[in-house]
C-alpha cells in the first residue's frame, strides 16, 4: 500500500505535504481530513493510518496524477484491509497510558471541565477510587494470572463508567494490548474476535451498540463467549459499559424480540453497578485530591448531591445549553434525540436532521430563520462546553475503522440520556418520519418503532429499505398481522426469502387457510427440506378438512416414515378424524419413530384411544411390542372402563400389573372408583396385596385412611411396613397417632429416626406426639431440631408450645435469632408464624414488636437477595392485619428502619387491599397512596381502580396515566375506559394516537379495540389493515 501511495505521489509531481492537506480540506466529498503531519505518516511511515485518511490522500494524488481515482481508491482500500489483517489487533495498553489524548479520543473517556488558568496535572483529573474499583482490580489481577473474564459497568451517563475501566487496566504491562471493536465494522466483528490473541483487553464501551445489533449482535456475543472459554487463548479480559435501561434488555428473559440465550449467559452475573453520586467518605477523598487538582475542588464545591463525575464532564452546563439553545439548534438536537430513541444508529447524517427541523418549529419560527440558519445552528450545537464536547458534535470515521462518505453527527452521551428522559413519551413530528424514510440508513429497529406506533406504511417502507432477509421477513409478518393474507403470501415467497424455511412455512400455513392446498404442499416440502420439519405438526393442526388433502397426508406420511415424530402425530390425528385407523399400525413398527418421539408409539396409540375410539385402538395396542412398564395398556384399560367395559379394562390393568408398572394400582383404583366399580377395585387390589405386591397394599391403606376407616388403614399399613420401608413405617405411625395410639406411634417414629436421622419430618411428628403425651419440654427440643433440619412448619408448633408454658419471650427471641441467621424465605416463614400466634399476640407487646421487626428484616433481606415474592408478602400482610388490625400497620408505616422501598410498597399494597375489603377506606387509601408513590405498577393500578370505584375519575385518570409511564398495559386499558366515558370516542382516539406516537407498545391495538366496541367496525378494520398516517388519520390502502 505504501509503495502504491508513493508511486502516485511521484506521478502527481511530488506535491508538498501542505498542498496535499489543503486539497483535502477543499474537497467536501472526502470523509477523511488528515493534516500535514498525518499525511506525512500515511505516506512515509509503516503506520497504516485510518482508512478515511488514506482514501482522502489517494483521491487527491490520483486527481493530480490524472489517474482513475475510483480504481485507485478501490486498490488502496483492498491493500489497507490486507495491511490491517497483518497488524496485531489493537494497541499496547502502555502506549495508551503514555498518551492521554488517545485515551480521550480513542477510548471516549470524558475529559474534565476546563480549569481556566489554573495549573492541572493533565487532561484527565486525578482519579478518586470507589468501591467498584476494588472489584475491577480483582478482575484485572485474575486476568494477569491467566483467567479470561468479562464485566460490564452499569450506570447513568457521565457517572464515571469508562474512566473506571481505563483506570483498572492502565497499569497492565506489555505485551497486553487493548482492542477497541469500534475500529471494525459490525459485520466483521465476529471474525475479528475469533482472532483475538491472549493478553488482550476487549474494550466494550457502550456495549449495547454491539450486542443489541439486530443483525450481527448474536454472532458477536457468540464469538466473544467462545473466545473467553477457549483455554488456548487465555487470558482475554472484556470490559464494557452500558446504561441501566440497556442492561435490562441485554439480560432480559425471553420475549417477542428476544436477546439471544448465549448473550444472557455471557453477561449473567457480570454486571457491576456504578453509583451516580459519591458518598460521604468518597467526597472526603475528592476534597483531599483537590489540593493538587483544582478541578476536583471546584466539583466538590459546586456539584449537586454528590454528582462529581457529572459535573466534571460538564453535564450541568450541557443541560443548560440545551435548554437555552436557539430554536434551530434546539430543533436539530431534538431531532437527533428522537431519531436515536426511535432506533437510528448513533451516527446521524446531517441531512436527516436538517430535513426534520421544520417539524420542531412553529410556522412563525420557521419563517423567521435566517438564510444561513443551518450554519449557525450547527455551530451552536457543536460548540464545546467547558472543554467537553458540544451537544451534537461531528464524528469523523475512526482510525482503522470502516470508511464512510458521510460526515456524521453524534449526540453527547449526557444529552442523549437527558433527552430520552424529557422526550421519552413525546410524539416525533411527521417531518422526522418523512426524513428518516427518505434520507436515513434504514434499520429494523426504526421499522419496528414505526410498527409499534401503528405507522404501518412507514414501517413497511423502512423494512424494505433495510433490505436484509430478516427485515423483509418482518415486513411480510406485518402484512400477515394486518390481515393482508394474499400480499403476505407473495412477500414470504419473494425471491430473497425463498431460502428461509420459516418464511416459506408461514406462506404454506396461509395457503392452507386460503384453501390452496397444492401450493401449500409444495411450500411445506421445500421448508422441510431446508430443516423446517417441525412445522409439519403446525400444518396439520391449522388445516381444514377439505377436498384435495390426500396429497397432504401422503406428504406427512413420507416425513413420518423418515423418522419425523411430529409428522407421525399429524398422520395419527388426521386419520382418527377420517375413520382410517386401520392404516395406523405401520407407524408403530418404525424404529426411527420409536426413538424420535418423546412419548413413543405408546403415546400415539393412547392418543388414538382418546381421539377416535376403542375398537380401532385395540388392534394398534395388540400389534405393539410393549416395553416393560409401558403406558399403552393402562391408557387402553382406562378407555374401556370409562366406556362401561370394566371386565375388558381389568384384563389390560392386569397385563400392566404383571409387567410391573409401578403406578397401575393407584391409577386403576382412581379410574374404577370414578366409574362406580369400587368393589371390583378393592377385590382386585386385595388379590395383589395378598400376593405381596407392596404398591397394592399402599393403595388399599391410603384408601381406607382417606375414608376414615382407621382400624383398616392401620392393618394395611402394618402389612406394608412389615417389609421395612421407612415411608411405610411413617405412614403407619401417622395412622396410629390418628387412632389415638400415641405411645406406639411415638415408638415407631423414634425407630424411624434412628435409621434416618436427617429426616426433619420425624422430629416434627415426635414433637407433636410428645405434646399430646404431656412432655412439652422434650417436644420443644424436637421442634427446634426439626427447624434446624429445615422444617419451618415446626417453628409455629415450638412457638405455641413455649407460649403455653409461659415462655413467650424465650419463644420470640429464639425466632428472632432464627430470622437473623436465615435467608429471606426463613424470615418470612417465621414472621408469618409469629403474626398468626393468636393466643398471645393481642396481649403481648413483645410479640407485636416481633412482627414489626421480622417484617422489616424480611423486606430488607429479600430485596438484598433479590428474591422477594408477592405471595409471601400478601400472606404476611393478611395475617398481620387479621391478627393485630390497623393499629400495627400504622406502626409499621411509621418505622424507617428499612430503605428497601419497593418491598415495603408491596406490603403496603396488600395491607391496603385487606383494609379496603374490611371497609377501612380512609386507612386503606393512605396505604394505597404510599405504595403507589413508590412507583410500583401494581400499587398504582390498585389505587386508580379504588379511586374509579369511588367515583373520583380525575384522580383515577391521573394514576392510570402514571401507571402507563411505569410500563403497565393494564393502566392503558383503565385510562382508555375513563377517557371514553368522559370525553367520547373521538377524543379518546386522538389521545391514543398521541400515546402510540410516544412509544406505548399497545396503544395502537387499544385504538382498534375501541373502534370495535364502539360499533365502528369498518373503521376498525381499516385501522388494523392500514394503520395511521404520520399526521394521525387512518391511512388509505397503501400496499404498492
Amino acid at each position: 500500500m505504501k509503495d502504491l501511495l508513493y508511486e502516485m505521489y511521484l506521478q502527481a509531481g511530488a506535491p508538498t505535504l501542505d498542498e496535499i492537506a489543503e486539497s483535502i480540506v477543499t474537497d467536501e466529498s472526502l470523509a477523511g481530513a488528515p493534516g500535514r503531519d498525518t499525511v506525512r505518516r500515511c505516506v512515509s511511515t509503516p503506520e497504516p493510518g485510518s482508512q478515511a485518511d488514506v482514501v482522502a490522500i489517494t483521491a487527491v494524488l490520483a486527481t493530480r496524477a490524472a489517474l482513475d481515482s475510483g480504481d485507485a481508491i478501490r486498490r488502496v482500500r483492498e491493500l489497507w484491509v490486507a495491511v490491517l489483517l497483518e497488524q496485531p489487533l489493537g494497541r499496547l495498553v502502555a502506549d495508551y497510558a503514555a498518551d492521554e489524548r488517545a485515551v480521550i479520543q480513542g477510548l471516549q473517556v470524558h475529559p474534565a471541565v476546563d480549569a481556566g488558568d489554573s495549573e492541572v496535572p493533565g487532561l484527565l483529573t486525578t482519579y478518586v477510587r470507589r468501591d467498584l474499583d476494588t472489584r475491577l482490580s480483582r478482575l484485572v489481577e485474575d486476568a494477569v494470572t491467566g483467567t479470561s473474564d468479562i464485566a460490564v459497568l452499569i450506570g447513568e451517563s457521565s457517572s464515571g463508567k469508562t474512566r473506571a475501566v481505563w483506570e483498572a487496566i492502565r497499569e497492565l504491562p506489555s505485551p497486553w494490548r487493548l482492542w477497541n471493536p469500534a475500529e471494525t465494522s459490525h459485520d466483521a466483528l465476529a471474525e475479528t474476535i475469533s482472532r483475538l490473541p491472549p493478553r488482550t483487553v476487549v474494550w466494550l464501551d457502550e456495549a449495547h451498540h454491539l450486542f443489541l445489533d439486530p443483525v450481527h449482535g448474536a454472532a458477536i456475543a457468540g464469538a466473544l463467549r467462545k473466545a473467553l472459554n477457549d483455554p488456548d487463548r487465555r487470558p482475554i479480559l472484556a470490559l464494557g459499559t452500558t446504561w441501566p435501561e440497556y442492561w435490562a434488555q441485554l439480560v432480559r428473559e425471553p420475549s417477542e424480540f428476544d436477546t439471544p440465550a448465549h448473550l444472557r449467559h455471557l453477561l449473567s452475573g457480570k454486571g457491576i453497578g456504578v453509583p451516580s453520586r459519591f458518598e460521604a467518605g468518597e467526597l472526603a477523598a475528592v476534597s483531599a485530591a483537590g489540593t493538587t487538582d483544582p478541578r476536583l475542588t471546584e466539583a466538590w464545591e459546586r456539584a449537586e448531591e454528590g454528582q462529581i463525575t457529572q459535573y466534571l464532564a460538564a453535564s450541568p452546563a450541557l443541560q443548560q445549553r440545551y435548554e437555552t439553545a436557539p430554536v434551530a439548534a434546539r430543533a436539530l438536537v431534538d431531532a437527533a434525540i428522537d431519531a436515536v430513541r426511535l432506533g437510528h444508529g448513533e451516527q446521524l447524517p446531517a441531512a436527516v436532521l436538517e430535513a426534520a427541523v421544520p417539524g420542531y418549529l412553529t410556522r412563525r419560527q420557521w419563517d423567521d430563520l435566517p438564510d444561513l440558519w443551518e450554519r449557525d445552528a450547527w455551530a451552536f450545537a457543536q460548540h464545546s462546553v467547558r472543554g467537553a464536547r458540544g451537544l451534537l458534535y461531528r464524528q469523523r470515521p475512526h482510525p482503522g475503522g470502516p470508511s464512510s462518505d458521510v460526515l456524521a453527527r453524534r449526540l453527547t452521551d449526557y444529552i442523549e440520556q437527558h433527552g430520552r428522559r424529557v422526550r421519552g413519551t413525546v410524539a416525533p413530528p411527521p417531518e422526522l418520519w418523512t426524513s428518516l424514510v427518505g434520507h436515513a440508513e434504514a434499520t429494523t429497529a426504526l421499522a419496528r418503532a414505526a410498527r409499534c406506533r401503528g405507522l404501518l406504511e412507514t414501517a413497511y417502507r423502512l423494512y424494505h429499505r433495510a433490505g436484509d432477509a430478516r427485515s423483509l421477513r418482518q415486513a411480510a409478518d406485518l402484512l400477515r398481522e394486518s390481515g393482508r393474507t394474499r400480499e403476505a403470501i407473495d412477500a414470504y415467497l419473494d425471491e430473497p426469502l425463498m431460502d428461509d424455511p420459516c418464511a416459506v412455512g408461514e406462506a404454506a400455513l396461509l395457503l392452507v387457510e386460503a384453501g390452496r392446498l397444492d401450493e401449500a404442499l409444495s411450500c411445506f416440502a421445500k421448508a422441510a427440506a431446508a430443516d423446517g420439519e417441525d412445522i409439519a405438526d403446525d400444518l396439520e393442526a391449522r388445516r381444514d378438512e377439505k377436498s384435495g388433502d390426500e396429497d397432504l397426508l401422503a406428504w406427512l406420511r413420507s416425513r413420518a416414515a423418515a423418522g419425523n415424530a411430529d409428522a407421525a402425530a399429524g398422520v395419527v390425528r388426521a386419520n382418527t378424524r377420517r375413520d382410517t385407523l386401520k392404516q395406523h399400525t405401520w407407524l408403530f413398527s418404525n424404529p426411527r419413530l420409536m426413538s424420535a418421539s418423546s412419548g413413543g408409539p405408546a403415546k400415539l396409540a393412547a392418543d388414538v384411544v382418546i381421539w377416535r375410539g376403542i375398537q380401532a385402538a385395540l388392534k394398534v395396542y395388540a400389534d405393539l411390542a410393549l416395553p416393560v412398564g409401558g403406558e399403552a395398556p393402562i391408557a387402553a384399560a382406562g378407555a374401556l372402563v370409562r366406556s362401561g367395559r370394566v371386565l375388558e379394562g381389568m384384563s389390560w390393568y392386569e397385563r400392566a400389573a404383571l409387567d410391573g408398572h409401578p403406578f397401575v394400582f393407584a391409577i386403576a383404583a382412581h379410574t374404577l372408583g370414578d366409574s362406580g366399580a369400587d368393589e371390583t377395585a378393592t377385590r382386585w387390589l386385595s388379590e395383589h396385596a395378598a400376593a405381596g405386591r407392596a404398591h397394592a397394599v399402599r393403595v388399599l391403606a391410603r384408601s381406607a385412611d382417606a375414608d376414615g376407616r382407621t382400624e383398616e388403614a392401620v392393618r394395611w399399613y402394618r402389612q406394608a411396613a412389615g417389609q421395612g420401608d421407612l415411608t411405610d413405617l411413617r405412614a403407619l405411625a401417622a395412622a396410629l397417632a390418628a387412632a389415638g395410639e400415641t405411645a406406639e406411634a411415638l415408638a415407631i417414629y423414634e425407630s424411624a429416626q434412628r435409621d434416618d436421622v436427617t429426616h426433619p419430618g420425624d422430629q416434627f411428628e415426635i414433637g407433636r406426639l410428645l405434646v399430646a403425651r404431656g412432655r412439652p419440654e422434650e417436644a420443644i427440643e424436637k421442634f427446634r431440631g426439626a427447624v434446624g433440619a429445615g422444617c419451618t412448619e415446626a417453628v409455629g408448633e415450638a412457638a405455641r408450645t413455649m407460649a403455653a408454658q409461659g415462655r413467650v419471650d424465650d419463644g420470640v427471641h429464639w425466632m428472632l435469632e432464627l430470622a437473623r441467621k436465615g435467608g429471606s424465605d426463613t424470615v418470612l416463614a417465621v414472621a408469618r408464624i409469629v403474626s398468626t400466634a393468636t393466643d398471645v399476640i393481642r396481649t403481648s407487646d413483645v410479640y407485636r414488636d416481633a412482627v414489626i421487626a421480622l417484617f422489616e428484616g424480611a423486606a430488607a433481606r429479600a430485596v438484598q437477595e433479590n428474591q422477594w415474592h408477592g405471595s409471601a408478602y400478601s400472606q404476611l400482610a393478611a395475617a398481620t392485619e387479621i391478627v393485630i388490625a390497623p393499629a400495627l400497620i400504622d406502626q409499621m408505616q411509621q418505622r424507617s428502619a428499612v430503605d428497601a422501598e419497593d418491598a415495603q410498597a408491596l406490603f403496603r399494597l396488600e395491607a391496603a387491599r385487606i383494609l379496603h375489603s374490611a371497609g377501612c377506606d380512609e386507612q386503606a387509601m393512605a396505604l394505597f397512596e404510599r405504595a403507589a408513590d413508590s412507583g410500583e405498577p401494581d400499587a398504582i393500578i390498585a389505587l386508580a381502580e379504588v379511586l374509579e370505584e369511588a367515583g373520583d375519575t380525575r384522580r383515577a385518570l391521573t394514576w392510570f396515566d402514571r401507571g402507563m409511564l411505569a410500563g403497565s398495559h393494564e393502566a392503558l386499558d383503565g385510562a382508555v375506559r375513563l377517557r371514553h366515558q368522559r370525553d367520547g370516542i373521538g377524543a379518546t382516539l386522538t389521545w391514543l394516537w398521541a400515546t402510540a406516537q410516544g412509544g406505548h407498545p399497545v396503544a395502537f391495538g387499544a385504538a382498534v379495540r375501541l373502534l370495535e366496541t364502539g360499533g365502528r367496525q369498518q373503521e376498525a378494520r381499516r385501522l388494523a389493515r392500514n394503520g395511521w398516517t404520520v399526521e394521525g388519520s387512518i391511512a388509505d390502502d397503501w400496499y404498492p
